[in-house]
């Protein structure tokens, strides 16, 4: 749950290691813990265009950390670079073929079935809540961002203390998956209760409520916020892994 200044701050830093400036760089290898509408957000792209530049499935939700994302359209080959355009068009048909036909792992399964009761006992919908946890993790609980965020629902360790004295009333231990799920679905309800509308309140879970409040949400939230209702959707007719 980093913020989206901060996420794009870190972003821009990266690519000015590598001696790449936002809009100027070509590709972009995903860190841990980034999502597709803060690497288009800085990069000044739409989220649709990065999706469809490197045809990606469930609206960019399913990218994982190393893998490159083109930036920009690439120039028509000339005759004899066609050959190699070809051997690329190739590759990137296997990439998608294999990302389409994801399976859960065993691991997957088990956290998806601990958001799901751990939504139902707080009383939050449960596939918002797989839709969040797939969003920041894809289910994975040895995830960290690069502000600190970690696990399954991208906990920032200063939230967890605060649900564990403010809303729990015991301390929680967020490197461990189930205290992590149970920090950040109670964090997404006292958002839901909070924020009134559910668009603001998914949107508070990536930006920071009051930082909605204040600002609204900016373009990289509004860019999560449809990818978590696009999962949302997912989840609801069948499953976001299907």
């Amino acid at each position: 749950m980093m913020s989206a200044a901060r996420s794009i701050l870190v972003m821009t830093l990266t690519a000015l290691v590598v001696g790449l400036l936002p809009g100027q760089a070509s590709a972009y290898e995903v860190q841990p813990g980034d999502t597709a509408s803060e690497i288009a957000a800085t990069h000044q792209l739409s989220l649709a265009r990065l999706v469809r530049l490197n045809h990606l499935p469930a609206g960019g939700a399913l990218i994982r950390a190393g893998e490159h994302l083109r930036l920009h359209a690439r120039p028509h080959p000339r005759a004899h670079d066609r050959r190699h355009a070809h051997q690329r068009h190739q590759r990137h048909q296997r990439l998608n073929h294999l990302r389409h036909h994801h399976r859960y792992d065993p691991r997957q399964t088990v956290v998806r079935g601990t958001v799901s009761r751990t939504a139902h006992r707080r009383g939050v919908g449960r596939h918002l809540a797989l839709a969040i946890a797939w969003q920041e993790s894809g289910w994975q609980q040895d995830v960290r961002s690069s502000a600190g965020a970690l696990g399954i629902m991208q906990v920032l360790p200063s939230t967890g203390r605060w649900v564990s004295r403010a809303l729990v009333g015991r301390s929680l231990d967020i490197r461990r998956a189930h205290d992590n799920v149970v920090a950040g679905v109670t964090y997404l309800d006292w958002l839901l209760d909070h924020a009134r509308m559910r668009r603001r309140a998914i949107g508070g879970y990536y930006q920071g409520l009051r930082s909605v409040r204040e600002h609204q949400l900016y373009a990289g939230t509004r860019a999560y916020v449809r990818s978590v209702r696009a999962l949302r959707a997912r989840s609801r007719h069948g499953g976001i892994l299907r």
